[in-house]
């Protein structure tokens, strides 16, 4: 290891700050700084690739700027994909990397195929050289040394194990030559080089997981049960066998990650008209048909909006008939499905139609004689012997998909798609049905609006390692509005003081996805044979499409207390109060109608008002949770979990129109405008008074300090509306969403599309 070649010697501390802003190229590679002789220390011909303290590969945590594991995994999932994080460090003469399929040919271009750099930069490597070219040791028995003289220039064989750059030069130069094995595979990778943390992120779809292949022919993932996936991924890292002799080829050792995840499928509806006065939510299911074949359903719930019973059911908020214009479906195809008979993955129908096609049977336009993957029809017509004694005059009999509202509910149409993938039935893998249903609704006026359901599956659990099985869950509480202490703890069952409705349960209604503007919902983390008592909670987060997250509770991972004090992330209190946050550690107790059983194995909840926020997008709501399990032996088994639900926002689903003319008596818009009322009176006598306590104060000696005992930021906060989100070292610059929307008219906010 000892040579006369010429060598870099170490630069100063201050270089490893000489970038003062990322370097990016191709939007696929990130890098900032400079790694030399603070490179991760490799020592030669040893199976030890990553050399810390113990000689164990991940257990130094201190080596990363951002203190994670080198050699640990993430998995998340963002924007409709499944996000695998993958950290390391740059090596002196290795490189770490992640793959589904362990390497072992570092010669061929085609030898990496499901790696996460690109395999083709193998073929750019020659086959001599020295290690010493790409690194220097100064001292072995001190492990320290700094990049070699052609580090990044040159040819040489260990530039196979390269990445050391000076201020970014070998990630700007030619990464594919200087440092393949940290080029990412373009398809599905990105890496971000800071200094020497090595930070890779993967993305892929829920469809390109589940399908696929090690160079064997084995699954990378294989389904558990009806919706929950498990796989393996590797963390890889490499050395050479010789730093002298590179015909002896190399070392890798591989960490295993176990990667599980549980899917659920989301049924976003847009309107082609946002402003129209009506709502709709779907609830999805999916079930085996007569013949064996694998099908779903929705029931379209039509919802009238109105602000009186006059307007209830008028003509261009009834639906008396409905078509499918289009139908295209992306993950049932020959591939998820090679005994399907169909080979069609788009339908269409014509533009115009009579009445009788939206009356009657759905023309299948291109896709007659179930030639299309997926087949749709209309669900069953609601009969004359359904719902008899109940007051139903806002629903069609005897109409084929218009089926019976569940409990014979008189406040909304219940519209009923089916969906059978014809010849699935020998099918032994659950079939996800993802894609869009274009319908065309005919009301009593005339009119022929379109909307849109977007069907799509997305992650509710993910597990690194096993980790902890569970799930989130929804459910609908009865109405409390107005919330008059929106950083208090007032509920649906156990109301303020100066709420004059009716007290109601906690849980009605656990089929409900999308939310109004005043409507309250509770989340229970259900978490199977762990004792709640060892469970750690991380954070609760809430986030719109395209926007930054809203933190519901966050974890100070210094500290392990939980912080309002975020820095720049948003918390709820001081961005949407009136979102009225509640945490609830006895959610399994929870008041509860008849027809409601909650579970016994609920670890915490949460309530809040989701709608408040005023925009008609979907909603993703996060937990993260971590467990420490000590065994009878007294070793501790870690989990963690990600959960996850999505939910709907639509300003047009007010309290009325949920539950229709019939209980408008007992419903909060009626309360709402009685207590609207008193809360507008008391702000105008309330802004008065600081008219007139500001034209004193002005008038007065104002370089007069106020006695230390005055209390200046109570006047706001002891206002009776107001209640205690006042807080004085944030009350200059805390902003907030209007709590009565529904009654003042929308907020001026674009709104969102999932």
């Amino acid at each position: 290891l000892v040579s006369n070649k010429v060598t870099v010697f170490p630069a100063s501390t201050s270089v490893t700050s000489q970038t003062s802003t990322p370097f990016v190229s191709d939007g696929f590679t990130t890098c900032q700084g400079t790694c030399n002789e603070k490179a991760w220390k490799v020592l030669a011909g040893t199976s030890l690739i990553w050399d810390t303290a113990t000689n164990a590969i991940g257990n130094v945590s201190t080596a990363r700027a951002d203190k994670q594991i080198v050699g640990a995994v993430g998995v998340d999932f963002v924007n409709g994909s499944v996000v695998i994080s993958g950290y390391s460090q740059v090596g002196s003469l290795s490189a770490r990397f992640l793959t589904f399929d362990p390497v072992t040919n570092f010669q061929s271009a085609t030898g990496a195929p499901l790696a996460s750099f690109k395999s083709e930069c193998l073929a750019n490597q020659p086959q001599v050289g020295f290690a010493e070219e790409v690194w220097k040791w100064v001292s072995l028995a001190n492990r320290t040394g700094y990049v070699g003289v052609r580090f990044n220039s040159g040819s040489s064989y260990y530039h196979k194990f390269g990445g050391k750059h000076l201020g970014c030069d070998t990630f700007s130069n030619n990464p594919c030559t200087y440092a393949p094995l940290l080029t990412p595979n373009k398809a599905n990778w990105k890496v971000d080089i800071n200094n020497c943390d090595v930070t890779w992120k993967g993305s892929y779809t829920i469809a390109a997981l589940t399908s696929m292949m090690t160079a064997a022919g084995d699954k990378v993932f294989y389904y558990t049960s009806n919706k929950d996936v498990k796989g393996t991924i590797y963390s890889q890292g490499t050395t050479a066998k010789s730093w002298l002799d590179p015909t002896l080829g190399v070392i890798s050792n591989t960490v295993a990650h176990t990667i599980s995840l549980t899917f659920d499928t989301a049924v976003n509806v847009a309107k082609s008209d946002s402003n129209a006065p009506y709502s709709l939510d779907a609830q999805y299911f999916e079930y085996t048909d007569s013949n064996g074949d694998k099908a779903f359903g929705i029931n379209l719930l039509f919802y009238s909006s109105t602000t009186s019973d006059s307007t209830y059911f008028i003509s261009d908020r009834h639906v008396k008939g409905f078509r499918y214009l289009k139908s295209d479906w992306v993950s049932v195809n020959a591939n998820t499905c090679p005994t399907c008979t169909g080979t069609v993955k788009t339908c269409t129908t014509s533009t115009s139609a009579t009445e009788a096609a939206f009356t009657g049977d759905f023309p299948q336009g291109n896709c007659e004689n179930t030639i299309g993957f997926v087949t749709i029809e209309k669900g069953f017509a609601m009969t004359d012997s359904d719902c008899v004694g109940a007051t139903v005059t806002n629903q069609i009999r005897n109409r084929v998909g218009f089926s019976a509202p569940r409990n014979c509910s008189n406040s909304f149409q219940n519209l009923t798609i089916r969906g059978v993938a014809t010849g699935s039935r020998s099918v032994t893998t659950p079939l996800n049905f993802e894609g869009t249903i274009s319908l065309q609704l005919l009301l009593d006026n005339g009119n022929r609006p379109v909307v849109t359901l977007d069907v799509k599956s997305y992650v509710t659990r993910v597990a690194v390692d096993e980790g902890l099985k569970g799930s989130l869950t929804v459910c609908r509480s009865s109405p409390y509005w107005p919330v008059y202490d929106p950083l208090g703890s007032s509920l649906p069952d156990k109301p303020h003081k100066k709420y004059t409705g009716t007290a109601g349960d906690m849980c009605i209604d656990q089929h409900d996805l999308k939310f109004g503007p005043t409507g309250w919902v509770v989340f229970s983390l259900d978490v199977p044979d762990i004792d709640p008592k060892t469970l750690t909670i991380d954070s609760v987060y809430i986030q719109l499409p395209s926007e930054e997250p809203i933190y519901l509770l966050y974890r100070n991972q210094t500290t392990g207390v939980f912080s309002e004090d975020l820095n720049n992330l948003s918390f709820w209190k001081r961005t949407s109060p009136f979102l009225n946050f509640r945490y609830l550690s006895n959610a399994s107790t929870l008041s509860h109608s008849d027809d409601i059983s909650l579970s016994t194995s609920t670890a915490f909840g949460f309530a809040m008002t989701p709608g408040t926020l005023n925009v008609d997008a979907s909603l993703t709501v996060t937990v993260v949770v971590r467990s420490a399990v000590t065994n009878v032996d007294g070793t501790v088994t870690n989990g963690a979990a990600t959960f996850r639900r999505i939910i709907y926002l639509d300003p047009v689903l007010t309290t009325l129109a949920r539950f229709g003319p019939a209980a408008a008596e007992a419903t909060e818009d009626t309360h709402a405008m009685t207590s609207l009322s008193y809360v507008f009176f008391v702000l105008a006598c309330t802004t008065g008074g600081l008219i007139v306590f500001l034209i004193i104060v002005l008038s007065a000696d104002t370089t007069r300090k106020f006695p230390e005992w005055m209390p200046r930021a109570r006047f706001l906060r002891d206002l009776p509306v107001l209640g205690e989100i006042w807080e004085p070292k944030t009350m200059q610059t805390m902003t907030y969403d209007n709590p009565y929307a529904a009654a003042m008219g929308p907020v001026k906010r674009e709104p969102q599309a999932l």
